[in-house]
């Protein structure tokens, strides 16, 4: 999504809606479901909360008329309530790792800057999102590879700057 929003390949908006909604959505809320059942309120909170997002998100893009219907306002005001959110969450991120820290961190700005782009209509702050977007899914991927890793190694091999 981040090409689209940083105008990097706008068609990938459309390309990703699939994404969105199976791995974004769906393999989200099982993996909050899965992380609930292990006891860490964390990974079910984050997990099953962005993917509620992303099939929100997808039914609003998908849905004909609604973005229209929605308009520049509600996109806007969606979209900053998730920056409120994911603001929120980076306080017990903190107890967390450094990683997850400015992950989450990243990812409000993201949220924020997306608002902004919405609410005025505006390509540059939208691009400006989608860059901060970037650094969003690296920083994921690092923690993603990281987390495979090091269970598999069953020892720090790549840091993700753990507090506990």
């Amino acid at each position: 999504m981040s090409f689209a929003n940083a105008g990097i390949f706008p068609g990938a908006a459309v390309a990703v809606l699939g994404l969105g909604l199976f791995y974004g959505g769906v393999a989200q809320i099982i993996a909050g479901i899965w992380e609930f059942v292990q006891a860490n309120t964390f990974g079910a909170l984050a997990f099953v909360s962005y993917g509620a997002f992303w099939l929100a998100y997808w039914w609003t893009i998908t849905t004909p008329g609604m973005l229209a219907k929605a308009g520049p306002g509600g996109m806007g005001t969606f979209l900053i309530l998730w920056a409120v959110f994911t603001a929120f969450l980076v306080v017990p991120c903190t107890r967390i790792s450094v990683l997850l820290t400015v992950l989450f961190s990243a990812a409000a700005l993201t949220f924020v800057l997306l608002a902004i782009g919405a609410y005025e209509s505006s390509s540059v702050i939208t691009r400006a999102a989608g860059y901060t977007g970037f650094v969003v899914g690296i920083l994921g991927l690092y923690g993603c590879f990281a987390s495979v890793v090091n269970a598999t190694w069953h020892r720090t091999v790549i840091p993700l700057g753990s507090r506990e």
